[in-house]
């Protein structure tokens, strides 16, 4: 899986690859599954050594959904209530919704 998502942040980090091969340092195999399953757009070229490469490689929408996907960059955080402290006519004025949401919060 690792080798997966190394081909596939290749192929985003470049943008456009002329000829994917084992140049790249890449095993073309797991390339080959990648572009299988349509993660990525490329002409496949066989050599008569029976080498496979891949031409004009391009990431797609689907691929760089499931490269965030496995790489979990567009997690969700959780909010962070702020409690303040701001001034007003009568003094001082603190946030209670967030002040109960800080006191009540389920850790789960």
């Amino acid at each position: 899986m690792e080798e997966h998502i190394k081909i596939l942040e290749l192929i985003r980090d470049n943008g456009f690859i002329r000829h994917l091969d084992d140049s790249y340092g890449v095993d073309l195999s797991c390339a080959k599954e990648l572009y299988d399953q349509n993660l990525f757009d490329a002409v496949v070229s066989k050599h008569l050594s029976g080498n496979i490469g891949f031409n004009d490689v391009r990431i797609n929408m689907l691929g760089r959904e499931w490269l965030n996907a496995k790489s979990g960059k567009n997690t969700i955080a959780l909010k962070e209530d702020v409690i303040e402290l701001k001034p007003n006519f009568m003094g001082l004025g603190v946030n209670l919704n967030a002040l109960c949401r800080r006191l009540f919060r389920k850790d789960t």
